[in-house]
């Protein structure tokens, strides 16, 4: 049968999925956006929602914006990471100016780093050199685990590997900071180790 990737089971207590702000297909505007503000308002009884938006710059990503204390850009070690993450932080830094004073950058991860590629190390000192005080400590590594989880369609912390339990420590620390970053001012990795 069908398997809901949708809903992963979490030790965190009154941490849960937003339930189906936007229906397939359904065109972005007004309407949706005061239902992205609904579906994460903060009389809801969670301690923090996440909203994972698709790797654009369109309606549903800036109504998202709108609607959050707290911006995650996540961006992967290639030439296009700086400029990506450029544009999500200006992005970030319109919607803030002229939506939402809340709104403020939590971080910039890289993901899938494979730390024997020159590249890849290339572009995160790259991105260190841009955004040193954003750049969230450690890098999610490059592991198979996170692509059979997903096909498997179980959160990572549910499959058996030494890189699951890797990326899901990485993931734990990443949790413990929006969390504590969610309730101070700050960046996500105020008083992180830099390297």
């Amino acid at each position: 049968g069908r398997q809901d990737c949708g809903r992963a089971r979490t030790s965190v207590r009154r941490l849960g999925p937003v339930e189906a702000v936007l229906r397939r297909g359904e065109a972005v505007g007004e309407q949706t956006g005061h239902r992205v503000g609904g579906a994460i308002h903060p009389d809801r009884d969670v301690d923090l929602v996440l909203v994972d938006c698709p790797p654009s710059l369109g309606e549903l990503t800036k109504n998202a914006l709108a609607a959050s204390d707290l911006a995650l850009v996540v961006t992967e070690p290639t030439m296009f990471a700086l400029t990506g993450a450029q544009q999500a932080l200006a992005a970030v830094d319109v919607v803030r100016r002229g939506f939402n004073l809340r709104l403020r950058p939590a971080g910039v991860v890289v993901n899938r780093f494979g730390p024997r590629s020159a590249e890849h190390r290339f572009r995160v000192d790259e991105l260190l050199a841009a955004y040193r005080d954003l750049v969230v400590d450690p890098v999610v590594p490059e592991r198979s685990a996170i692509t059979a989880a997903q096909g498997r369609c179980v959160p990572i912390q549910a499959w058996r590997s030494p890189g699951a339990r890797e990326v899901s420590r990485i993931y734990s620390t990443y949790l413990d900071r929006l969390l504590a970053s969610a309730g101070s001012e700050g960046p996500l990795t105020k008083g992180a180790r830099r390297r």
